[in-house]
């Protein structure tokens, strides 16, 4: 585990996100320390940065110093929508986005960490090291990464740079063209743009195949067979939009908790399950008002009025 864990740390340091750092050298701005750990017991190794964690409760942490600017995000439900319009549909994503975004040097020793000299020996003395670029977890970077994006976009004067304006979500990109000579200009001018920013394209897939076949050939295609799109699923080769599959065990005793935390796992930014969702809805309103406990059952004869 350690040795991977260094591995995603050395890889960082090889692109040059993040930088060992000279201790022997004055520093004069300021000197925060981020906690950093694995995300989960259930998923491969991905490293979080603790920009909310506090050294004590009286003390700020370095989210609580950056300013939450909201980001200018487009409707995403009119992106899905816009999705589905034209017949050649389109998705991508950027690769490690926050990462591609410099952060000033003077802001730099905010960012440091420390990690195992030696991987291999968790005795090891410390080495520090410092972020180069935006990390993921600081309350300003969702900011950042969009106000330079659409800063980069809006150079070109192009049907492609508008598209991916307007299509644009985080860092994935969703859109549809009427035909695959539409779709291979804006395959070709997308990634042309966005490299030149610094930013990399990948996990690529299309109900067309020609664009899948391009893909391919420049080992930037979505290997798996559906494609998570702002929540939802597509299979592109048969070219169904799908809800991800929530299973919900039954139970001998329900409780309001039980049914807000099944009835939160339903995503739907369409819509469309609403006929079904909305009972559920009206029961948690109903339930919220009862003095019922949330792990008290749920009476069976409690209906939502």
């Amino acid at each position: 585990m350690l040795k991977k864990y260094g591995n995603i740390i050395q890889e960082q340091e090889r692109r040059g996100f993040i930088e060992r750092v000279d201790e022997t050298a004055e520093t004069q701005g300021i000197i925060h320390y981020i906690p950093h750990q694995k995300e989960s017991s259930t998923t491969p190794i991905r490293i979080v940065y603790g920009c909310s964690c506090r050294q004590s409760p009286n003390s700020p942490s370095l989210n609580d110093c950056l300013l939450d600017t909201p980001p200018k995000l487009n409707d995403l439900t009119k992106i899905l929508m816009r999705f589905r319009a034209n017949p050649v549909a389109i998705t991508t994503d950027i690769e490690k986005a926050f990462l591609h975004v410099g952060l000033n040097e003077d802001d730099r020793d905010a960012t440091r960490f420390l990690w195992l000299s030696n991987p291999s020996d968790p005795t090891s003395n410390l080495q520090t090291y410092r972020f180069k670029s935006v990390l993921f977890g600081a309350t300003c970077s969702p900011f950042m990464l969009n106000a330079t994006i659409l800063k980069h976009l809006q150079r070109y004067n192009s049907t492609t740079a508008t598209l991916m304006e307007r299509d644009l979500y985080v860092d994935n990109i969703l859109t549809s063209l009427q035909n695959d000579d539409e779709a291979n200009t804006y395959y070709k001018e997308a990634r042309t743009m966005m490299t030149e920013a610094g930013f990399n394209l990948l996990s690529w897939t299309s109900n067309s195949e020609n664009i899948r076949t391009l893909a391919k050939t420049e080992h930037v295609l979505d290997k798996d067979i559906n494609t998570k799109v702002l929540g939802m699923l597509w299979n592109s080769k048969s070219d169904d939009l799908m809800y991800q599959k929530c299973e919900i065990k039954l139970r001998d005793i329900v409780t309001k908790r039980e049914i807000l935390k099944h009835s939160s796992k339903i995503y739907d930014p369409l819509g469309l399950l609403s006929p079904v969702t909305i009972r559920a809805k009206m029961l948690i309103q109903e339930l919220w008002k009862s003095k019922l406990d949330w792990d008290e059952p749920v009476p069976e004869n409690f209906k939502a009025t």
